[in-house]
């Protein structure tokens, strides 16, 4: 017992000198004094034993407010104290050993639990997951002014709202509920922040205008037809647009929209409302053109290649042929290319997709092509080509230098027009015929065929000589023309309609100075002609070949020093005229040329109270005295061949207008029923309108005069492209048409077809009316007639070639962004009604088409 005593006493004394370490941090029963009570409890302590305070488990995670959870106290004194360092995320109990957790909101705390007796604390990190930021629905359409309310279903309730386009859709939050009020028309995006657990939601918006109305959804039109359709409903802002431009255009006006029917087929025409981007069609179908091709039948060789023009027809179009080992066909634009493969008879069929109309074209193919286009190597030969003149054609070049190696595909000796030797140099400098330069040109004759100063003939002698422009326009009449290659050299073939014989014309080029342009890519070959206008006296006419096309230069011309080659003609004498038929209208005249022939005849009218007729030079000149029919013979005195020329007159009174009350609207019985206006258009004297009238110049798509034209003053230049505004394939009809603009009604700028079907369809004349020089075209199916003053056109302040030609601005396009448009162009020469263009910011007068 008193061993054990002593046991206690050391203890005690051992346990005072821990209780003055403890008192450091304060006595056990919490006194603030370290006393006998304090060792009673350290006795108390250490013998009923003392295990290690902990908890279980350490950390605690809970799924939402309102869930609970424990943890287990593991060792201590068995008091203890627990206390949430954020009782808005977690309050805590304790009972015993146990600690019980209640989530009160979501976020993150901890939770300390103290062992009383020892002091020891444990802190528990507890987590509490956030509600789901969820709402009622994401996405809102409203229209302008309207109000709609968002449900928050769940969050923690407290809550930021934020548009990202206030001038589309505001929001404003209160009580769980977001209030989304439309200010204008777009979309916008709504974010709902969970502010506590930073979650974001998107509601997506959309505002409305007014709903787009039209009167009419679906219109029948007639070509040129006009019809508003109004807007019944919408916001004010509107384009359209046409699903088919080549059929039907339309214009915003006010609160209607203007349809235009350009062509046959359907359309679908778009109305936007470019405030809300609602659309709305109206479906649109306009009676088609007619299906017309320029030939129904042709005559080939195999080989032969065809063009057959589409004259009138509604743009798309397909070929079938019959049979396939006779004939092929292919589409070249508004052209149908016939290539004749084998011998035998065989049909094209072009069908118009768009009308379902078809027309049919009769093939035939004569002869195989021979194999070599000379009978033997003794050149030159005298190729006949079955011309109604008789002429014949060299089969090969002149060539002054090496006649020993002729041959058909020789390019030849390259010469100065009028000059008899090559050289080595083609300038002016060189030129025998100037001093110098081309301001001194001499006069050496308007046709030096077979003259002193023809090359062929002073090299070849006899009836040799170059071709005159005459003999150039027969062969293109009475041959076929394809670009091949023969023995690996380019050129043209030439295949006579007649007999099948052939001649090929190297693609030679010419000399300027000592440079060879262009051989083996173009073939330029000089005419007998020089050309005809004074001041151009440097000029000679020159015949075209390349891979496109053959052709008379025309209107065009080479610097007469420059080399060409020569493939000489031999001339026939036999009678030829250019044309036996004839439209006059009263006090005209025309003139049809000689072609070929002795050189002396004369001429007799079977009733010379309706035409009368001379000799002058080569030609037979052809006055129109009164109305009626009447034949000119034309006699070869030195060979007494004949030839008749049937002449139709109509007056000149009844086929122009019938009366002073211009425009009227002139009949020439075109099979498209178009009516060409008497006189052009003319803002200034609206009046005065008369046909001999020049009328405005117009830069085209342009409806006002001005007095500069040029590329800086054109309303429709795009200067940062440096390219004009694009106003669709045809303005005719539109706004941009100064025809339809000025006269209304159903006045417009003609088309490219239609301008094709007047030259086609009409003869020409340059002539006089009222003392106003331009051009006349007299129908050939009814004999009446329109005149149209050879204006010139516009460029700068300057009127260019006043009384030379005419340039009539034709409402089609020729490509996307291009700064050339289509014209109808006449001359003494000729008219031109498909293929001429001229800058758009020239001025040009327009002659309005109707029907």
């Amino acid at each position: 017992m008193k061993k054990l005593f002593s046991i206690i006493i050391m203890m005690l004394v051992s346990s005072l000198t821990l209780s003055a370490q403890y008192a450091r941090l304060g006595d056990i029963n919490r006194d603030n004094q370290v006393d006998v009570n304090d060792v009673m409890t350290l006795v108390d302590i250490i013998l009923k034993g003392y295990t290690p305070f902990s908890v279980t488990p350490d950390e605690i995670t809970m799924q939402t407010a309102g869930s609970t959870a424990t943890v287990n106290i593991l060792g201590g004194y068995y008091f203890y104290e627990v206390v949430s360092a954020d009782p808005n995320v977690v309050e805590a109990s304790v009972f015993g050993m146990t600690v019980t957790l209640k989530a009160i909101g979501g976020g993150q705390t901890t939770v300390n639990v103290r062992d009383v007796l020892t002091f020891r604390t444990i802190d528990i990190p507890v987590t509490v997951e956030y509600d789901a930021l969820q709402l009622s629905t994401n996405n809102i359409t409203l229209v302008v002014g309207e109000q709609g309310i968002i449900n928050i279903s769940s969050g923690s309730g407290n809550y930021s709202v934020d548009s990202t386009n206030e001038g589309v859709a505001t929001a404003t939050e209160s009580g769980g509920n977001v209030t989304v009020t439309a200010v204008g028309a777009g979309c916008a995006a709504i974010t709902i922040t969970d502010t506590k657990s930073g979650q974001t939601v998107v509601i997506e918006v959309t505002v409305n205008h007014l709903p787009l109305a039209l009167s009419e959804s679906s219109l029948e039109l007639s070509i040129g037809d006009e019809m508003m359709v109004g807007i019944t409903s919408g916001n004010g802002n509107y384009s359209v647009s046409s699903s088919e431009p080549n059929v039907a255009t339309a214009v915003v006006n006010g609160s209607s929209v203007v349809i235009t029917a350009v062509g046959g087929g359907s359309a679908v025409i778009t109305v936007t409302d470019t405030s809300s981007g609602k659309t709305a069609d109206i479906s649109v179908t306009v009676e088609y053109f007619p299906l017309i091709l320029s030939s129904t039948s042709l005559e080939l060789n195999v080989g032969d290649e065809e063009m057959v023009g589409i004259t009138s027809g509604n743009g798309s179009f397909t070929l079938q042929s019959g049979d396939t080992n006779v004939v092929t066909a292919k589409l070249v634009g508004f052209s149908v290319k016939v290539t004749a493969v084998g011998r035998g008879n065989s049909t094209i069929t072009v069908t118009d997709t768009k009308s379902s109309q078809w027309v049919t074209i009769d093939v035939t193919v004569k002869v195989d092509p021979v194999a070599s286009l000379c009978p033997d190597s003794n050149h030159p030969h005298m190729i006949d080509l079955g011309l109604p003149s008789g002429t014949l054609w060299s089969c090969c070049n002149l060539d002054s230098e090496h006649p020993e190696i002729q041959s058909p595909i020789n390019f030849g000796g390259y010469y100065s027009w009028g000059e008899t030797e090559a050289k080595d140099e083609y300038s002016w400098s060189t030129y025998i015929h100037c001093e110098g330069s081309k301001e001194t040109c001499q006069n050496i004759g308007e046709n030096i065929s077979g003259s002193e100063f023809d090359v062929a003939y002073a090299k070849w002698g006899g009836m040799w000589q170059i071709p005159s422009d005459n003999q150039i326009y027969e062969l293109q009449r009475a041959c076929t023309f394809s670009w091949t290659s023969l023995n690996g050299i380019n050129g043209g073939l030439f295949t006579s309609k007649t007999n099948g014989n052939r001649i090929f014309l190297p693609a030679a080029g010419y000399f300027i100075e000592s440079s060879l342009v262009n051989q083996g890519a173009i073939g330029y070959y000089w005419v007998g002609n020089q050309y005809p206008y004074q001041g151009y006296e440097e000029g000679a006419f020159y015949f075209y070949i390349g891979s496109g096309k053959a052709a008379y230069g025309g209107s065009y011309y080479f610097n007469r020093c420059y080399g060409l080659p020569i493939r000489p003609i031999f001339k026939n004498e036999t009678l030829q005229l250019s044309s036996t038929e004839l439209f006059l209208i009263t006090g005209n005249e025309n003139s049809v040329s000689i072609i070929s022939g002795s050189g002396n005849y004369n001429v007799q009218s079977s009733n010379t109270n309706v035409a009368s007729a001379n000799i002058s030079k080569n030609s037979v000149v052809v006055t129109a005295v009164g109305s009626g029919i009447a034949t000119i013979t034309v006699t070869d005195t030195k060979s007494c061949q004949t030839v008749s020329i049937s002449v139709t007159v109509h007056d000149a009174n009844a086929s122009l207008c019938p009366d002073d009350h211009h425009p009227h609207k002139i009949d020439l019985g075109l099979p498209s029923g178009t009516m060409w206006s008497c006189c052009n258009v003319d803002t200034k004297t609206p009046n005065n309108q008369h046909p001999t009238n020049d009328g405005t110049y117009y830069a085209w798509g342009e409806t006002e005069e001005k007095d500069i034209y040029n590329s800086s003053t054109y309303f429709y230049r795009d200067f940062s492209s440096n390219y004009f505004t694009y106003l669709g394939e045809s303005i005719c009809g539109t706004q941009y048409d100064v025809a339809y603009t000025k006269w209304g009604d159903d006045w417009q700028m003609p088309s490219r077809l239609q301008c094709k079907e007047l030259v086609s369809s009409c003869t020409y004349y340059w002539t006089y009316e009222n003392g106003v020089l331009g051009g006349k075209f007299v129908s050939n199916y009814n004999g009446n007639c329109i005149f149209l003053p050879a204006s010139g056109y516009r460029y700068n302040s300057t009127i260019k070639d006043y009384g030379g030609g005419g340039y009539y601005w034709v409402g089609t396009n020729l490509r996307e962004q291009d700064n050339d448009v289509y014209v109808l162009v006449f001359a003494s020469v000729d008219a031109n009604g498909n293929n001429a263009v001229m800058p758009r910011d020239n001025g040009c007068t327009v002659r309005p088409v109707s029907w």
